[in-house]
């Protein structure tokens, strides 16, 4: 079992066979609690018993055709507490904001997908490019059980975003030159109501500050990682 950004156990079967040991779980004991530790036990056994994988992964070591590979980040999953404070953000901006659908650009293995499907997004979609990751989150979606979840294996640049959405999430997935496409894309789409973009790991924020129709609403940092988000709205034209 490989480990993640959000777990703390890690397969040494080479050195003691299969055991699990703690590799990280005083620093999760000192920054999130005890109660936390504990969950995070609990999930990352459930998840090795459903035979999900949510592992990281280079994405230059996959058979990508985009011409776009290039500029694409590693895939890695935000951690469940940070996470878990953006859907609340988006609650309190809206409470009627998981009556649409939440939009993951770059959504890899599926993780953010899962979560979002469980805070009750009445759907949930997922853009990948990869399509060993495409699978990979189509299988793990399925092990867990999650119907109004999927992934679309195509590349960020060609998806049109469904009029019903009101959540568009990237955690980092691509660098300028496609985000200039997407947010091009973003722009030219048809709303049913007001957009909310939330932007995670923001390396390319001034993609948004250059453009009028992104209104910045916050800069949020996350109390229990430190992580830093920003919010955007896109108002029904």
């Amino acid at each position: 079992m490989s480990w993640s950004q959000d777990s703390f156990l890690i397969d040494i079967s080479k050195v003691k066979g299969k055991k699990l040991v703690l590799v990280s779980a005083i620093e999760t004991l000192r920054r999130e609690g005890l109660f936390s530790l504990f969950q995070k036990f609990v999930r990352t056994l459930f998840f090795r018993i459903k035979g999900v994988d949510f592992s990281p992964q280079n994405l230059h070591d996959l058979q990508i055709e985009s011409k776009f590979k290039q500029n694409a980040s590693v895939c890695n999953h935000i951690l469940d507490k940070s996470f878990d404070e953006i859907l609340k953000k988006l609650k309190n901006y809206d409470p009627l904001i998981t009556d649409g659908v939440f939009v993951d650009y770059g959504s890899g293995k599926g993780k953010t997908l899962y979560k979002a499907s469980k805070f009750g997004f009445r759907e949930v979609i997922g853009v990948e490019f990869a399509k060993e990751l495409y699978e990979i989150s189509e299988s793990n979606l399925k092990k867990l059980g999650i119907k109004n979840a999927k992934t679309i294996h195509l590349d960020a640049t060609l998806f049109t975003p469904p009029k019903d959405a009101r959540v568009l999430f990237f955690h980092n997935p691509f660098d300028e030159k496609v985000f200039e496409k997407v947010l091009d894309n973003i722009e030219r789409s048809e709303f049913e109501k007001d957009l909310y973009i939330v932007y995670h790991y923001p390396l390319c924020k001034e993609v948004f500050e250059k453009r009028d129709r992104f209104l910045p609403l916050e800069e949020f940092i996350s109390p229990t990682s430190g992580e830093r988000s920003y919010f955007y709205l896109l108002r029904v034209k």
